[in-house]
């Protein structure tokens, strides 16, 4: 028993190696190479530190994690099963009903001008940029 299972085991493993191939292991180069391209072009200057001037779907605190002003949308991705991009300002991130500022959603270019100590909410795969 034990030499048929040490058998079939080599044989999945021969079989991933064949599938996989060569495009596992540069899958797995590629990965450093990308974290290290997106960290580099946030300029210091441009922002306080942590702060972004382009976000896409999360909540983010406005003045710490976001810098506060316009942001502008050009809308949902060509390819997105759903075209909306949806977006909320609230009070705090509780999630309440009552924390919410305004709210909106847009099927194309849209707007919107947030605060610092706000909360900004957006989803629908909209990159969202500071002007």
């Amino acid at each position: 028993m034990r030499r048929v299972h040490r058998r079939a085991l080599i044989g999945i493993a021969a079989a991933v190696f064949a599938l996989t191939g060569a495009g596992a292991v540069a899958l797995f180069r590629t990965a450093p190479q990308q974290r290290a391209t997106t960290t580099a072009a946030v300029p210091a200057a441009a922002a306080p530190v942590g702060a972004a001037t382009s976000v896409r779907d999360g909540t983010y605190e406005v003045g710490k994690d976001i810098s506060a002003g316009r942001y502008k949308t050009a809308g949902p991705p060509t390819k997105a099963t759903i075209r909306n991009c949806r977006w909320q300002s609230a009070k705090d991130d509780s999630g309440e009903l009552r924390s919410i500022i305004s709210s909106g959603d847009t099927q194309g270019p849209g707007s919107v001008t947030v605060k610092a100590g706000e909360f900004f909410q957006t989803s629908g795969g909209c990159t969202w940029t500071k002007q």
